[in-house]
């Protein structure tokens, strides 16, 4: 049976075919008359017999044809198939996306950063504004980027003023399912946008912010191309 299932298309189908009905009719049993449920019963099995029996293609569609006539006769059709359909989707992809966030992408994700001390040493923290405009302070590639991420857990951010002004304040990050998409900040009353940012990024980055408001408290003057994040 198993080489015939790699072999034979109508033995794919069949299976699936088995696979979807099975489902619909244990979710209907209880409601279903006793005519139904023997006949629904019948028409698996006659198909569940061919298949185990690695009977001929034209036997096989047979019996594919009469499971099919007794689903339709017997079972009883869902109100808005596609939009119950749709939600199963959504749910499912909604369980892997939890299940690869929390198992593989940041499974030692410490977001209040209490424990970087004991993880990392005492050492002088680089998130000051003075750090920021180191002049031969490099970026790298997106590349170099993404597999720092991936490996160590480690973002990078490099954003400049575009202009002499100063940096206002900032957006609360517009979330997607569990992860931040983008934030936005104001400077010279202009909205800038970073995608995919930290939580607490301006915060780590040294700003003293006004809980409340957003506002960053003695926004600094900043000349075009100095260091906003970075």
């Amino acid at each position: 049976m198993i080489p015939n299932l790699f072999v034979s298309k109508s033995v794919r189908q069949a299976k699936e075919m088995l696979k979807q009905v099975r489902k619909i009719f244990n979710a209907q049993r209880d409601i279903l008359p006793e005519p139904a449920v023997s006949g629904m019963g019948t028409a698996i099995q006659n198909l569940q017999n061919a298949v185990a029996l690695k009977a001929d293609e034209d036997n096989l569609k047979q019996q594919m044809t009469g499971l099919e006539a007794a689903a339709n006769k017997f079972l009883k059709p869902y109100p808005n198939a596609g939009i119950r359909e749709n939600v199963e989707v959504l749910l499912v992809a909604l369980a892997v996306a939890v299940g690869i966030r929390t198992f593989f992408l940041q499974p030692f994700k410490i977001p209040t950063g209490s424990m970087q001390p004991t993880l990392f040493g005492v050492t002088p923290s680089p998130y000051t504004p003075a750090a920021r405009n180191i002049p031969d302070l490099k970026v790298p590639n997106r590349f170099t980027r993404l597999a720092d991420y991936w490996v160590h857990g480690v973002s990078y951010y490099d954003e400049v003023a575009p202009e002499d002004g100063e940096l206002q304040g900032f957006k609360k990050p517009v979330k997607f399912l569990l992860f931040n998409l983008k934030q936005d900040y104001e400077f010279n009353n202009k909205t800038h946008t970073i995608w995919f940012p930290e939580d607490e990024l301006f915060k780590r980055a040294g700003y003293r912010v006004n809980e409340v408001s957003g506002e960053i408290i003695d926004p600094p003057h900043m000349k075009a191309g100095e260091p906003i994040l970075r």
